[in-house]
């Protein structure tokens, strides 16, 4: 049975956060493999269009784009603007059921549709707390139903990746904190990042 999850939740923390980016911010590094704010803002600009035509399930060039290119452009001007808009019409789009069912394409790559649904979701989670932690600004876990978090837990263990780091926040850990810090762990990140 497809399990639909809510992503507006995250999308408006993520909205919270990027209201507190500013230009002196954009040369920091994140903690998503020292992606500057600047290349990650650019890349949500592309991911929000991409997994929007994922949901509606609109096969063309947008659904051809590979996500995870090692040179990321620089960022473009309308950024913020574009962030703001797209992200409402993305957690609109996969609000409908029809998002969810059957199989889409996303990356180029074709798959179940509610993988791509949780993958939506760690985008939008991660990225806002990759945006929070590299402009000094607090990750709300609390404005977040932690059965969001729980879903996306599940599917990060689901999924291949890398070991996580000796001293990470145990699998069986089960308040909010460490529900959300394994999440982090297994997305290939450090939970206890900040900018040097």
């Amino acid at each position: 049975m497809t399990h639909r999850i809510d992503l507006e939740p995250a999308g408006t923390t993520l909205l919270t956060i990027l209201a507190g980016v500013r230009d002196e911010h954009l040369d920091r590094p994140t903690p998503y493999h020292d992606r500057t704010v600047g290349e990650l803002l650019q890349h949500l600009v592309t991911v929000t269009r991409v997994l929007r035509a994922t949901a509606e399930k609109d096969f063309g060039p947008l659904t051809e784009v590979n996500l995870h290119v090692n040179d990321w452009p620089g960022l473009e001007d309308g950024w913020r603007a574009a962030i703001e808009e797209q992200v409402p019409q993305l957690v609109q789009a996969w609000r409908e059921e029809s998002a969810w069912g059957g199989t889409t394409r996303g990356g180029g790559l074709e798959g179940p549709a509610e993988t791509a649904g949780r993958i939506t979701l760690d985008e939008l989670v991660l990225h806002g707390w990759d945006l929070a932690r590299a402009t000094g600004q607090d990750y709300p876990i609390d404005s977040i139903d932690p059965e969001v978090f729980a879903a996306s837990l599940e599917f990060l263990e689901a999924v291949e990746h890398d070991e996580v780091p000796e001293g990470q926040p145990a699998a069986g850990a089960d308040d909010d904190v460490s529900v959300f810090n394994r999440m982090v762990a297994l997305s290939g990140r450090d939970p206890q990042w900040s900018p040097s």
